[in-house]
């Protein structure tokens, strides 16, 4: 009996170091960064665009930062995705997510865990295709007037595939924005813009950059959106900026 109680408790042993030892996070996809300075991790919460100089989809993307402050951490995390559509048509979202790091007048969003999602059809829901660790991946910027200008340090130097490219900051009154991304056959456009369920629905109105069209949203894909012009002879070019400030419309569990 001694000898039985003792198989079993070796046994038990081995079988939760294994749990434990599977429960472990994998190791980074590059090297670490044991020696970055210290700073304050916060900043203030905000959405940027961007255009991304690296072409991943070769037909059309569009970037967007999203930077969120933790009410139970003392930091800031940010969300970059690049979004776009490669020359098969197919949809593409790439997303890099970590923490946000401080020090004096430069700001490095240090990533943490990297997505690639795609479909085919805009119809379709997001499927997850690919996911690393990439704590070597560090996107350096100032602040320069509002915005956030790329720059090139040491720690970037696994990143610069990625190119200098600027963050501009989204105003506050600003209620939900997103980028042209392409035009359909029948006159239609495709945009992008993040957490579009939480902003917006079909029949909303927005407008362009610089006021000059008036877009009407005709169908919502998650943060993709179908939208079309007013005025059939607007010009939308590939990057451009189309904004609401009117609060989205909301349903009640008995609206038709």
């Amino acid at each position: 009996p001694v000898s039985g109680m003792i198989s079993i408790l070796i046994l038990s042993t081995v079988f939760f170091q294994n749990c434990s030892q599977s429960k472990k996070k994998s190791p980074p996809a590059g090297p670490p960064f044991p020696d970055l300075p210290a700073g304050t991790e916060t900043l203030k919460e905000g959405r940027y665009i961007f255009k991304p100089r690296v072409v991943f989809y070769r037909r059309a993307q569009a970037g967007e930062m999203y930077v969120k402050e933790s009410s139970s951490r003392p930091h800031s995390r940010f969300y970059l995705n690049i979004a776009g559509i490669d020359r098969g048509g197919n949809f593409r979202l790439r997303t890099y997510t970590g923490r946000v790091h401080k020090t004096e007048n430069k700001i490095d969003f240090r990533s943490e865990e990297c997505f690639l999602f795609g479909k085919k059809n805009i119809e379709e829901r997001l499927a997850p295709m690919e996911s690393w660790d990439c704590d070597h991946l560090i996107f350096a910027f100032e602040q320069k007037e509002g915005h956030l200008k790329g720059i090139r340090t040491e720690s970037t130097k696994h990143s610069n595939w990625a190119g200098h490219f600027e963050l501009k900051a989204i105003p506050q009154q600003k209620l939900y924005a997103a980028q042209i991304l392409d035009q359909n056959s029948d006159g239609s456009f495709i945009a992008y813009g993040m957490y579009a369920p939480k902003k917006l629905n079909p029949g909303h109105i927005m407008n362009t950059e610089d006021g000059r069209f008036r877009v009407k949203v005709l169908k919502r894909y998650g943060d993709f959106i179908i939208c079309k012009p007013e005025n059939k002879n607007a010009d939308l070019k590939k990057g451009t900026l189309i904004y609401t400030t009117i609060p989205r419309k909301t349903k009640s569990l008995f609206d038709g």
